[in-house]
């Protein structure tokens, strides 16, 4: 069993591993660009059971996922899906998107990574629609590989998504 750490962003600021309390916190802050996951679980015992999954994938070190705590709000969630290949995602709610928390905590969750595994390549699939994640890839360092579409299982629609790659350098936090 692994257990993942708080990690300290700024005095305000901390990733915490994510409790049943911090997943009710962002579905209250989520809005119509949050991703799926998040607005998918507003049913309290689906929650449960998909936050029971995440600590247990957590726990056995398949993702290291982590809520952004500032101020005492849950304020969104960073760290990554898949650990192989390691696959970086974050998300802020709206009143914190532009205000620098989602670039601060994805710095932070790198610098943690790099002292935890050895890493050489780090991933993120994004929409090309999401201008604001596409910039913060892009300042994080990560470049664009291109396009592929992606199909919906829920719907079967097919989504483009840009695959980026950030290769392995010192982060600073």
């Amino acid at each position: 069993m692994i257990s993942l750490p708080s990690i300290a962003v700024d005095q305000s600021t901390q990733l915490v591993p994510p409790t049943i309390g911090c997943l009710l916190g962002l579905t209250a802050i989520a809005d119509g660009v949050s991703e799926r996951w998040i607005t998918a679980r507003r049913d309290r015992e689906v929650m449960r059971r998909w936050l029971g999954r995440m600590i247990e994938r957590n726990n056995e070190g398949q993702i290291a996922r982590f809520c952004i705590h500032r101020e005492a709000h849950c304020a969104g969630v960073v760290g990554f899906s898949s650990l192989d290949p390691v696959r970086m995602s974050w998300w802020v709610g709206p009143q914190w998107r532009g205000t620098g928390l989602a670039e601060a905590s994805c710095r932070a969750v790198l610098a943690w990574l790099a002292t935890t595994r050895a890493v050489t390549v780090v991933e993120a699939i994004v929409s090309p629609d999401n201008h604001a994640s596409m910039e913060l890839a892009s300042r994080l360092g990560f470049h664009d590989t291109g396009s592929f579409a992606k199909q919906q299982p829920d719907t079967g629609d097919c989504i483009q998504r840009r695959r980026l790659v950030l290769e392995y350098q010192p982060w600073v936090a």
